[in-house]
């Protein structure tokens, strides 16, 4: 996955994405271990989960942009 290319991704891949960088990060698979013991700033903190959560949760719902066009 590459950030810079976000928006030429699917719904589809984009929402596939969001999960699993969500999985990643509660089963600290993300970020690594080793980094994390090199960078500890790196570690997430609880507030910084609930908020990739939360955005995962966000992007799921329609826009109020897309719901307005599509009657």
């Amino acid at each position: 996955m590459d950030f810079s290319k976000w928006n030429d991704y699917t719904e589809a891949q984009r929402r596939g994405y969001r999960l699993a960088i969500v999985a990643a990060v509660q089963e600290n698979l993300m970020p690594p271990p080793k980094y994390v013991w090199m960078h500890s700033q790196a570690r997430l903190s609880a507030v910084e989960l609930k908020l990739l959560k939360e955005w995962q949760i966000a992007e799921r719902k329609p826009s109020s942009a897309s719901r307005a066009s599509h009657p």
